[in-house]
């Protein structure tokens, strides 16, 4: 089973969106289904990002889900053979990216909040508890903070 990530630029009402899907292909290349299963309309102005492959769960993937009217994504875990999801991460204000640990634990977010000023990034412990403010950065700065992984499970291992 292969995953693809697709994009494409899409018209809607004269704004200029981007919707993305995850689809999941047979080993004939053949679209096997869409990830996470079509529901409604809301399906439709919802973009999805692959979060983590899970490498101890090959069954499921964890997808962000980020609809266009809300625009903060919410993080499934979603079956690749059925395409049903279950929700692990509600949304959070200013993240617009959801990061992973090494046991596949939403861990980090980050996101530009409020609009177009600063660069947030939360983490939280290994458990599940509240997220706390890591770091702010100005987008005026010249530098900013955008983690990209986790280094084991200690929050100080944010790369």
């Amino acid at each position: 089973l292969l995953l693809a990530g697709l994009s494409a630029r899409v018209a809607d009402g004269g704004f200029g969106l981007r919707a993305a899907r995850v689809v999941a292909l047979g080993p004939d290349g053949r679209l096997r289904r869409e990830l996470p299963a079509p529901r409604d309309r809301e399906w439709l102005l919802q973009r999805v990002d692959l979060v983590d492959v899970l490498p101890a769960d090959p069954g499921h993937v964890l997808l962000a889900l980020t609809s266009a009217d809300r625009g903060r994504p919410r993080v499934y875990r979603v079956d690749v053979a059925t395409g049903k999801r279950r929700l692990v991460q509600g949304t959070h204000p200013g993240v617009t990216t959801w990061l992973t640990d090494a046991s596949g634990r939403v861990r980090a977010g980050h996101g530009i909040y409020p609009a177009g000023v600063s660069r947030r990034t939360f983490v939280r412990d290994a458990g599940s508890g509240p997220f706390r403010l890591l770091s702010e950065d100005s987008l005026t700065a010249g530098r900013v903070f955008t983690p990209v992984l986790f280094d084991g499970d200690d929050p100080q291992g944010l790369l």
